[in-house]
């Protein structure tokens, strides 16, 4: 009944991020019945368990950021000094050299338009972002990528 309440047609997307991988299965499974034009990712699940709601590409369900990024990974990232940042690209400094940094410094999340329109970096179809887009990622210091290395995680 509470569902029925909301207006769904108002969202863009729908991201499940929590540490327990049945409760964002359930989540996206539940919602995405909701919405008219579904956009739904999901972090991997953790150490590769399949989702008890059945296989992602079934479902029309994507991962989240990359398809080697799990919440652990998450986690550990941040509790080595990670943190967000945002790029506003430019001319001089567009996608292309955005990319071109070194392996594994950073990790794009989102992009954002200055339309404020809103695109999800994800495994499947990640977004191409334009002059005077905006990033958001995760600025991976030095520790943490060596320990993505121990864990041979490349992003």
């Amino acid at each position: 009944e509470f569902l029925d309440q909301i207006e769904f047609s108002e969202l863009g997307h729908l991201v499940a991020l929590t540490a327990n991988d049945e409760v964002n299965a359930f989540a996206e499974k539940l919602l995405n019945s909701h919405m008219a034009d579904p956009n739904t990712f999901h972090l991997k699940p953790v150490g590769n368990v399949r989702s008890p709601f059945g296989d992602s590409d079934k479902n029309n369900i994507t991962p989240l950021f990359s398809d080697r990024v799990d919440y652990m990974v998450l986690e550990a990232l941040f509790a080595n000094g990670a943190r967000f940042e945002t790029k506003t690209l430019t001319k001089d400094y567009d996608w292309t050299a955005f990319q071109s940094e070194p392996p594994d410094t950073k990790l794009p999340l989102f992009s954002i338009t200055q339309n404020k329109k809103v695109s999800v970096f994800n495994s499947r179809k990640p977004p191409t972002p334009k002059v005077t887009d905006t990033v958001l990622y995760i600025e991976i210091p030095a520790a943490a990528s060596e320990l993505l290395l121990k864990q041979e995680i490349t992003l």
